[in-house]
């Protein structure tokens, strides 16, 4: 039985190694070769923070282009994200400040924490800690060093841990009311809907 049920959002471009983390984590298994997420899966893992069970639905979302919409419709039901990106891959660092953006669009209180994955492949590594810790916009992200391939001391559990932690100490009230604000407005667009169909009989 568990005490609370969160959804967790794992946001990234392709190929940073998403899947392979998230597997990682549930299954505590590695494969060299993921097929890409097209649209979103899901997955659950129950873990025990504080002494209380958390239910962990975890979505796992395609980093290509076409399927960014798709993304920003999950952010409404999120309780947290975990951005991700290659520690190999300049890019996938840059584009997480657009990640955070459409975040920010629809909330500015998801709870978050930054994850650099792949540092198994230390001599390609091209984005280092202080790399991170430089840009304003992550200041006050937790940020994770992470390898999916190698589990042991590779930090692959604490990104899940710490946000759920983050959630269930400053999050989950911004959370329902931020779903009890869209319900209300849902209702609302609902009502004058109504009222417009019925002056124009």
């Amino acid at each position: 039985m568990t005490d609370e049920h969160l959804n967790i959002l794992l946001i990234g471009d392709s190929g940073v190694g998403k899947t392979s983390l998230l597997k990682r984590f549930i299954d505590n298994k590695f494969e060299d070769n993921y097929i890409s997420t097209l649209g979103v899966e899901y997955n659950k893992k129950v873990i025990q923070i504080n002494n209380m069970n958390v239910e962990l639905e975890i979505m796992d979302t395609s980093g290509q282009e076409k399927f960014r919409t798709i993304q920003k419709s999950f952010y409404q039901n999120a309780n947290g994200i975990i951005f991700i990106f290659d520690v190999t891959n300049f890019d996938s660092f840059e584009n997480i400040k657009n990640y955070l953006k459409d975040a920010e669009s629809i909330s500015e209180d998801y709870k978050y924490v930054l994850v650099g994955n792949k540092i198994d492949l230390k001599n390609s590594i091209v984005v280092k800690k202080e790399n991170v810790y430089e840009r304003d916009i992550f200041k006050d992200i937790k940020y994770f060093e992470t390898s999916a391939k190698y589990n042991t001391d590779k930090n692959v559990e604490k990104p899940f841990e710490e946000l759920t932690k983050l959630i269930l100490t400053e999050g989950l009230d911004n959370y329902r009311k931020r779903r009890e604000n869209s319900f209300h407005l849902h209702n609302q667009n609902n009502d004058n809907n109504i009222e417009s169909k019925s002056c124009c009989k």
